[in-house]
């Protein structure tokens, strides 16, 4: 009987520590998808340029942490945009982000 009690305790404690955790996750990602919206709007105002005129959102991160829903598709939805090309590319190497961002730059 104590051994079954001790393994009913066990199980609550740790769905306890996944549902905290999860929500710690989440926790995280809204701020990271509501510091990325910030950027974008005062980006945006500083180039004047309108929120409508966006056709692509590329995150980039070197976490696996929050793989849906991802922070950029959280930034397209509070930015109010349609359907658009919104991903998020994810590696353990943040050199691959800048190499995207060097090829953006030579297209032009």
């Amino acid at each position: 009987e104590r051994q079954q009690s001790l393994s009913q305790t066990e199980s609550g404690t740790r769905q306890r520590f996944e549902q905290a955790t999860a929500a710690y996750a989440k926790a995280q990602a809204d701020v990271r998808a509501s510091r990325a919206v910030i950027a974008a709007q005062r980006a945006l105002a500083s180039a004047g340029r309108d929120v409508s005129e966006i056709d692509t959102i590329i995150g980039a991160s070197s976490s696996d942490n929050d793989a849906f829903p991802t922070v950029a598709g959280q930034v397209q939805m509070r930015l109010g945009l349609g359907p658009i090309r919104a991903t998020m590319l994810k590696g353990a190497c943040a050199r691959q982000t800048l190499k995207y961002f060097l090829c953006f730059l030579q297209r032009g």
